[in-house]
């Protein structure tokens, strides 16, 4: 199938307003505006949907956009797995603070504390400031001794 395309939209001298648009590949003319592929010096499956007075920049989503969609439906395992996997190729977020989300999530719900617990120290490290602020987050749910070992 063809990949999913997030549209943004850079508007022009004119000043008329067009709106964001998702698209699958491919090129199209519509009212005045066409869709065309990629020149060759720019980012793979970047695409101009061109008018009188916008231009939008349509681009592939990545791995940020992903992990951002991914927590937005509350899929923070999925989340923290693409992040894991992708982490090198991740601009806007951190595995740690996908994690921290995640765990977060897991004690404002009820969720598995146990995997809570497994989160910080995986994900945690040395780091004083963040396990004094997790430390903190476990007593006020009563689950503390889910991070003894």
């Amino acid at each position: 199938g063809a990949a999913a395309h997030e549209a943004k939209r850079a508007s022009c001298s004119g000043g008329a307003s067009a709106t964001a648009a998702r698209t699958h590949g491919g090129s199209c003319e519509c009212g005045g505006s066409s869709l065309v592929g990629a020149a060759d010096d720019l980012p793979e499956l970047t695409a101009y949907v061109v008018s009188p007075h916008d231009i939008v920049v349509a681009r592939t989503l990545d791995c940020d956009d992903r992990v951002s969609w991914l927590m937005q439906q509350r899929r923070f395992d999925a989340a923290l797995a693409m992040a894991t996997s992708k982490e090198a190729l991740l601009r806007r977020h951190h595995v740690i603070d996908v994690a921290e989300m995640y765990v977060s999530h897991l004690l404002a719900t009820g969720g598995d504390i146990e995997c809570a617990a497994r989160l910080c120290e995986e994900h945690l490290g040395d780091d004083d400031a963040r396990w004094t602020r997790w430390i903190c987050a476990f007593g006020a749910a009563g689950a503390l001794s889910a991070l003894l070992p």
